[in-house]
């Protein structure tokens, strides 16, 4: 009896362990499932265009840090700037805070509106076409950008680079420029620096003919499709 009983618990605990090994299996295998699936997902560029689509950001709101160099200075300002554009409609603002001021400039269609804070200063141009040429604007990169990545012309190569978490986004500019394109003579190149996980704009670097940088911004937020 007591060997019976003895063999009888030995099997009883035999499929008990077979239990637990079958979970611990399966458990071990859904993990290296799941790691193997991230590792992929995280190596595939798509997935990051997908997430953030440069070429569908109609609007946003932004703050940020800006560096214009020259030969002989370097002028830093701090900058707030809206952006929308639906159909033929475009806003744009622009908030410049200085020492003792803070000049906004705001377009809507083609109506230009500068006021000074400090100087209590209105000035509005209505009924007048107004060309804007910004390339400080971020909304002047994902132009270019648009006309790269769909072909319209030859004279913006677009290429997407991933390093250290960060995908680049860089517009190469021809030297040999129509009219319509002149603000951008001087100009060699565009780069758009996104952090892979937050998923934000990061840095935005203009580049001279020399391949230097002469415009450099940090953003401190940038909020899409407001």
């Amino acid at each position: 009896m007591y060997i019976k009983g003895f063999s009888i618990g030995f099997d009883k605990s035999k499929k008990l362990w077979l239990v637990i090994l079958g979970a611990v299996t399966i458990a071990v295998l859904l993990i290296m499932l799941s790691f193997v699936l991230i590792c992929q997902s995280g190596m595939n560029k798509g997935d990051i265009i997908e997430s953030l689509d440069l070429s569908k950001i109609h609007s946003y709101k932004t703050k940020y840090s800006l560096n214009v160099k020259s030969n002989k200075n370097q002028n830093h300002y701090i900058i707030e700037e809206e952006y929308k554009k639906e159909n033929e409609s475009e806003y744009f603002q622009f908030k410049v805070f200085d020492v003792d001021d803070v000049i906004t400039y705001t377009m809507e269609n083609n109506t230009l509106n500068i006021v000074s804070s400090n100087q209590k200063l209105i000035y509005t141009l209505s009924d007048y076409m107004i060309k804007k040429e910004n390339m400080i604007s971020i909304s002047t990169f994902l132009d270019l950008y648009r006309k790269g990545i769909e072909g319209e012309n030859d004279l913006f190569c677009v290429t997407v680079n991933e390093y250290d978490n960060k995908v680049s986004y860089k517009i190469e500019i021809k030297e040999e420029l129509p009219d319509e394109y002149d603000f951008l003579h001087g100009i060699s190149g565009l780069e758009l620096i996104v952090d892979q996980e937050k998923k934000m704009l990061e840095e935005y670097i203009v580049y001279d003919t020399n391949k230097n940088s002469y415009i450099d911004i940090i953003y401190e937020k940038f909020l899409i499709n407001i």
